[in-house]
């Protein structure tokens, strides 16, 4: 054999002599014979289009239809959907050899009215299928390049589509598709909204392996009479990656002629040197045809391209060369990393620099050969590394966010280093803009700095003016006299000096005069003040007095807060509405009217109309105006209030941190009040032909106020005038909106399909606060024996929440209660309720969330399911082992492949790292849980208590940009969707908060044994075929609720699910 029985690069022919059948070979023939569909996606160079040429000579000795498109055939270059299938098309035609019997042209007129993808489909079927009996095999090359196509996710789909029918149309068996290119399944279709490509089997394209070889070592007999040696030496070096080894065979074979010259003559040694053993000069003579060839000055011997093509492909997409780069690096510096499945992993092994392998019970990741090990070594890594921008993760979270996540904006030296590099290079328009914004940050942050220690100044003096003043009134009236008694001595001298000059008598006594008034208007603000603040602190009192005893906290509270306002009319503004408010309270109407009067006839005269402060305390006047107006049973009147409220609160804009603190205390109140009158407006307003249109105002209302509140009012979420329905997002669940107001509990029923429903319970929210409180302490207390009493309460809420409506949800058919609780609504368990013969949730699934705008029509779940586990079983810091949670951890890991961390393993900086080097659908968290003495809610790790806001900073710290959200996040442990802090649902809450989808916590304190027995019952649910969430935490529930050893309410209710149910 010659050197041409050696191909480099290229589709071997169907008769290459060098053509080395691997197992893939085998595997590929035997599953299309099946009838199955299969892809093989490598990296390149590995030999798919040969294999795909053999495979189809062999299919076609066997009387099976095979065609093959390279789609690089059919252009990428702004190409429309119609010239691409209509190229597809006529490809197939051509291939299959119909273009005879099947006129193309006349076809595609009478479908020209149809997408070009159904075009495609309809072909498919109404041709392929129809005009070729026999079995017929679709193979389309290159698929990667069809990957920057917009219209790309309908044709994978489409071939998902065609499998899928093989369900309802039997011809549809007759067609199979392989697929080949340098992709993975999640690059075929990316649109998160669709189901991804999940059909067909993967067929994997090893190296050649020694055994495999003979074709090659034929080429190799003719000049080496030990041709199997240098064959291994061969393999030693390309690792069996077929480009290479193919290029290095014919390298060996054309150097064969100066091979002898390297066997020297041992007499030339003195004194003589011992023979070469067997295979040694071979060994030392492929080693300097690799060194000068491949290694030494690679990027000008690297022809065909090959090494180039594996760097391009690293380096190609700056956003991700650092992640491939440090992947790397750490297995060149290890050897083996154990394979993660990660993203990154995924691209670096389609670059083909790394293969993975199994090496006992794991597999891992290695450097595919030793050539590659040589050419792209740790001096390569370092250099690409460091000709990466200097702050490439910080700029691709940036650009993630558009522009709009500040955090991400270098400071300090890192924006120097950063600036030092960029000089004198061409950056990016976006390179620009982040070290624009990045220096204007900083220029904002110097000032703020500025203003923040100017502020401190200010507070510094502040509290010294409010230690003095006792003395204002006193003060005042010193100054006063003195004046009055200067200018009375002023006007005497002026009459007696009458007679020596009139116009100097004149003069004085208008500067007497003068200063009188000055005098008394400086007096009388300061007994306003006095007499504002006096009130104010004397209601409070009253309001004591009547045992109402938080208004009464409220009242001396503002009263006390009003010396931290500088502006003396917005103090009196702000103090005059708090008077209103302790008025309204007493039931003193006329006094409320007027006081509020009063403060919004002061607020019309303020010049800094344009001020946080101003709108806000402007916002609280006109709720007091409308709570004045229910009061009187003017509901028109109060609705006109509360909208105006409503609006100018809507208007304040995202940043609210510059409110004045003494106001800041009161503002959640004073939105709460806002919203909760609007509604209570809208649901009272007698408009003809107006209830559906409030009914959804309401619920939009609702809604827009819950989010505001899980944003811990740190921003007002606006309202949403196109708000999502339930037939959206689940045809089988009904929304229940309960929110409490003082004088009722308002309830309104969203039904797919249906108008909107409102019923009304007259009841104090006392009455209701303290019958839900009752509710939750007896499901608490799993050893109050009287259970009569636990159901007679359970009964009660659900008489409220459900009977009014229970006709309407079994005529439905809904299978899922969705509840949008506020107020101490959020601390019972729905589940719980009691009809009288069963719980609530022996009849429905349930879940609860603040709103369904934060849901998304359709869901996004990709399996299969991988898990991220981490629990704590061990006494950590005084807590208790937790004998169940390995068995928990365990039980779980069979059920869903997972990644675990356990007792010491499980620590703050070690979830993070996990979370951020792969991709975890599932996160489950299994520990103690609690509210620490500060009052903040935690989660206990292997290393001590993680905080909520070490908590909510860690699921933050997830790069949105490598990562799809945590789709369900479960807080084994207690307390974890506590509302006594800040933040609703408590972790939970914050876990809602920072993207994650669904989350499963708990309500209170549970019992470690029932715990770990729910959620094993739950996942062995949930990875059931079309089982939501929710309907698998009902089963769960409802197996403990069976069992005699874990039936009561304690061991099961406290379990909900939060966000999406689906």
């Amino acid at each position: 054999m010659s050197t041409e029985t050696y191909q480099i690069g290229g589709c071997l022919p169907p008769d290459a002599s060098s053509y080395v059948v691997r197992s893939a070979d085998g595997e590929l023939y035997k599953r299309l014979r099946a009838g199955e569909y299969c892809y093989v996606l490598n990296s390149r160079q590995m030999g798919k289009s040969s294999l795909r040429v053999q495979t189809m000579k062999r299919l076609q000795t066997e009387g099976v239809a095979c065609a093959s498109v390279d789609i690089t055939e059919l252009g990428i270059q702004q190409v429309t959907p119609e010239k691409w299938y209509g190229g597809l098309t006529k490809t197939l035609i051509n291939r299959f050899g119909l273009q005879e019997k099947f006129s193309f042209r006349s076809w595609l007129n009478e479908h020209r009215d149809i997408p070009a993808v159904q075009i495609f489909r309809e072909f498919i079927e109404e041709v392929l299928l129809t005009q070729i009996p026999q079995p017929l095999v679709i193979f389309i090359d290159e698929i990667d390049s069809v990957l920057q196509l917009g219209f790309k996710d309908d044709f994978f789909a489409l071939i998902r589509a065609c499998y899928n029918k093989r369900a309802e149309n039997p011809i549809y068996k007759r067609l199979s598709f392989v697929l080949l290119g340098v992709a993975t399944p999640g690059d075929l279709i990316a649109d998160k909204d669709r189901t991804p490509f999940n059909i067909g089997r993967a067929v994997e394209l090893h190296g050649f392996q020694l055994q495999e070889v003979e074709p090659l070592a034929r080429g190799l007999e003719t000049y080496f009479s030990n041709s199997q040696v240098v064959l291994k030496e061969i393999l030693d070096w390309t690792g069996g990656q077929p480009f290479l080894t193919q290029k290095l065979c014919k390298l060996v074979v054309s150097s064969a002629s100066v091979f002898e010259p390297l066997q020297p003559s041992l007499k030339s040694f003195y004194p003589p040197q011992p023979p070469f053993k067997r295979g040694e000069r071979e060994k030392e003579w492929i080693e300097k045809l690799v060194r000068s060839h491949f290694i030494d000055n690679w990027e000008a011997t690297d022809e065909p391209e090959h090494l180039k093509t594996i760097r391009d492909r690293i380096l190609s997409n700056e956003q991700r060369a650092a992640y491939l780069l440090e992947l790397y690096q750490q297995v060149w510096q290890q050897g083996k990393v154990v394979a993660n499945n990660s993203f990154e992993e995924g691209k670096l092994l389609l670059s083909g620099l790394v293969v993975k392998r199994r090496v006992g019970t794991y597999p891992v990741i290695e450097v595919y050969n030793r050539i590659y090990r040589e050419v792209f070594d740790q001096d390569w890594i370092e250099q690409e590394l460091a000709a990466l921008r200097p702050y490439s993760e910080a700029f691709r979270a940036w650009v993630a966010s558009e522009g709009k996540d500040e955090s991400w904006l270098l400071r300090g030296n890192a924006l120097q280093n950063a600036q030092v590099w960029a000089k004198g290079k061409n950056l990016s328009y976006q390179d620009q803009q982040f070290l624009a914004a990045a220096e204007k940050r900083e220029i904002e942050e110097q000032i703020a700095q500025d203003k923040f220690d100017a502020e401190l100044e200010r507070e510094r003096k502040d509290r010294e003016a409010l230690e003095k003043r006792n003395l204002v009134l006193t003060e005042a009236n010193r100054k006063a006299k003195r004046q009055m008694r200067f200018g009375l001595g002023v006007l005497i001298l002026a009459l007696l000096g009458a007679g020596i000059s009139g116009i100097l008598a004149v003069v004085l006594v208008i500067e007497a005069n003068r200063q009188v008034d000055s005098a008394k208007i400086e007096l009388d603000k300061a007994k306003q003040e006095t007499q504002n603040v006096s009130q104010l602190s004397k209601l409070g009192g009253e309001l004591y007095r009547a045992s109402k005893g938080s208004d009464a906290e409220r009242a001396w509270k503002q009263a006390a807060l009003s010396f931290e306002i500088q502006d003396y009319e917005l103090k009196q503004a702000m103090l005059l509405s708090n008077i209103s408010i302790a008025y309204l309270e007493l039931e003193q109407l006329d006094e409320a009217k007027k006081a509020v009067s009063d403060s919004l006839k002061i607020l019309e005269n303020i010049y800094k109309r344009n001020s946080l402060d101003y709108s806000v305390i402007l916002a609280q006047a006109l709720n007091n105006k409308g709570r004045l107006f229910t009061a009187q049973g003017d509901t028109q009147g109060a609705l006109s209030a509360y909208a105006e409220a409503f609006d100018i609160l809507q208007s304040l804009g995202s940043d609210l941190t510059s409110i004045n603190p003494a106001i800041q205390v009161s503002f959640r109140e004073i939105v709460e009040s806002v919203y909760k009158g609007f509604i209570w407006s809208f649901l009272n307003s007698k408009e003809t032909g107006s209830n559906q249109k409030n009914l959804r105002k309401v619920r939009q209302l609702i809604e827009s106020l819950h989010l505001t509140e899980l944003n811990n009012f740190s921003q007002l979420v606006t309202f949403d005038v196109n708000p999502i329905q339930i037939d959206q997002i689940d045809s089988q669940a009904a929304v229940i909106y309960p929110i409490l107001l003082k004088n009722s509990l308002e309830v309104i029923l969203h039904l797919p399909g249906q108008p909107l429903h409102h019923y009304s319970i007259s009841l104090s929210a006392q009455q209701v606060e303290k019958t839900l409180s009752k509710k939750s302490s007896l499901t608490t207390n799993r050893v109050y024996r009287n259970q009569k009493e636990l159901l007679d309460t359970s009964k009660k809420v659900y008489n409220w929440l459900i009977k009014p409506v229970k006709t309407k949800l079994n005529k439905s058919d809904i299978k899922t209660l969705v509840f949008v609780p506020n107020s101490s609504l959020k601390n019972i368990s729905m589940a719980a309720l009691h009809d009288g013969e069963q719980y609530l949730v022996e009849k429905y699934a349930i879940a609860v969330t603040p709103a369904l705008q934060i849901l998304e029509p359709q869901p996004k779940l990709q399996r299969p399911l991988k898990a991220l586990i981490a629990g704590v079983s061990e006494p950590v810091q005084k807590f208790s082992p937790l004998t169940y949670v390995e068995k928990e951890i365990e039980q779980i890991s069979s059920i869903i492949p997972s990644s675990v961390l356990l007792n010491q393993e499980f620590t703050s900086t070690a979830l993070r790292k996990e979370l951020n080097s792969s991709y975890f659908p599932i996160v489950h968290l299994a520990s103690h849980g609690g509210i620490s003495n500060s009052g903040d809610i935690f989660i206990l790790a292997g290393d001590g208590k993680m905080i909520s806001k070490e908590f909510e900073e860690l699921l933050r710290s997830i790069k949105p940009e490598k990562f799809d959200s945590i789709e369900l996040l479960v807080l084994s442990a207690c307390n974890m969707i506590d509302n006594t802090n800040q933040v609703p649902f408590g972790l939970s809450g914050l876990a809602l908060r920072s993207g994650i989808k669904s989350i499963i916590g708990t309500l209170r304190l549970v019992n470690d044994e029932s715990t770990a027995k729910l959620m094993v019952q739950f996942y062995q649910e949930w990875t059931q075929p079309n089982v939501t969430k929710a309907e698998a935490l009902r089963r769960a529930q409802l197996a403990l609720l069976k069992s005699d050893e874990f039936s009561h309410p304690y061991y099961w209710a406290a379990f909900v699910l939060i966000g999406d149910w689906r």
